[in-house]
């Protein structure tokens, strides 16, 4: 995480705090943990509040043997809106859409990371991402005690077709519309947007969810954008150790050009840079998903859990 503000203790400090308090009274000791990573987290809860944080979970994340992650995530999420940080939610779905379709008797198409959306797959694909998905991280986000809404993305985005011929009813945005969002702010609420949008002329169109993450993002100038994802950028992917904590743009496009980052992440980063590099929201971040916390660790501490993306100077 960048800027100035206090460190978190390190684990040495937080150990040896809690052993001096009192060897033999062990919830005494985890009370003196929570304190002192409560007073680290401080200086950072200043800095985030009534912020916009934008935060953009993968559809991979979703799936249901990651019920822990998504209870995790929904807690971290609760807990900022408690601390008056303001989240704003989207989420994507692929698996999801593919399993429905084919449930369905459809086949579900993918075409330069883009899926082929023919007008017999829509009212499943809105389902799926506005009543299951939406719907699943709303209620999770509403059992740990914050209020999240779902808010349709077709109210948010307006788009065009990218190629009718060959995507059918596949969009890019061209305008976004940041009054429902911000209105559910406004009212206490946790937006959380789904991955449509609608055309000029009024059809609903699917859209790729980095693409509307990243677009809410600058949209509401957001103080943090924060994608969860499957994936981790390393320096070499074999090593789960080998994380890389901060990069550029350029630096980006150096280790994409070298294989460092392979190409499953190409459109993940590539949105993240598009966000910093519209200077309208400080600094970006990729997380890998899991069920330790991971959002606040990275938003709440000096050095985050995830590769932090910043402009070039």
């Amino acid at each position: 995480m960048s800027g100035t503000l206090g460190p978190i203790p390190d684990s040495s400090q937080l150990t040896q705090a809690a052993q001096s308090t009192s060897l033999n009274d062990k919830s005494f000791q985890t009370a003196a943990l929570q304190a002192l990573v409560l007073k680290g987290a401080i200086p950072w809860i200043r800095e985030f509040k009534d912020q916009i944080v934008t935060i953009k979970v993968g559809g991979s994340t979703l799936e249901p043997e990651n019920e822990s992650d998504v209870k995790c995530m929904a807690h971290d999420i609760a807990a900022l809106s408690t601390l008056s940080v303001r989240p704003v939610v989207t989420l994507g779905g692929g698996k999801r859409i593919k399993r429905a379709l084919e449930q369905q008797g459809y086949t579900s198409n993918v075409v330069n990371n883009l899926r082929v959306s023919p007008a017999e797959h829509l009212p499943i694909i809105q389902n799926v991402l506005e009543d299951e998905v939406c719907g699943l991280f709303v209620r999770s986000i509403n059992e740990s005690g914050a209020s999240a809404i779902t808010i349709p993305g077709s109210d948010v985005f307006t788009a065009r077709y990218i190629d009718f011929d060959t995507y059918h009813y596949v969009g890019e945005i061209t305008h976004v519309n940041t009054q429902p969002v911000r209105r559910a702010l406004e009212n206490g609420f946790v937006p959380v947007v789904s991955s449509l949008g609608r055309t000029e002329s009024g059809h609903i169109v699917n859209i790729n969810a980095d693409q509307t993450a990243s677009a809410l993002a600058i949209a509401l100038q957001s103080k943090r954008f924060i994608a969860v994802s499957d994936m981790a950028v390393r320096s070499d992917i074999n090593d789960p150790e080998s994380r890389i904590s901060q990069l550029t743009p350029s630096q980006i496009n150096a280790l994409l050009e070298d294989g460092t980052i392979d190409s499953g992440m190409m459109v993940k980063v590539q949105h993240l840079c598009d966000v910093v590099n519209s200077k309208k929201v400080e600094a970006a971040s990729i997380v890998a998903s899991g069920d330790d916390h991971r959002i606040m660790l990275e938003l709440l501490t000096e050095d985050g859990i995830g590769t932090q993306i910043v402009a070039d100077s």
